[in-house]
């Protein structure tokens, strides 16, 4: 992301990177392991809301990266 965001600096454009765990999706449903089913899911919206505070912010303000994980 280093390199799309120096090549895009003079037009104005921020970029980022989102980096998250597992998500709940139906990706987990034609996994047949009982381990998945035990670990701990972030929904779909979790990840929009980080994507949104993102570009929320002020036009001086560049978010790098965001790691996500759901709470223990």
């Amino acid at each position: 992301m280093d390199g799309v965001r120096a090549e895009e600096a003079g037009a104005h454009i921020r970029t980022m990177m989102v980096s998250p765990a597992f998500v709940k999706t139906g990706f987990f449903a034609d996994q047949r392991n009982a381990n998945l089913e035990s670990v701990p899911k972030l929904r779909p919206e979790d990840i929009a809301a980080s994507v949104v505070f993102a570009i929320e912010q002020p036009a001086n303000v560049d978010i790098n990266e965001i790691v996500l994980r759901p709470t223990l």
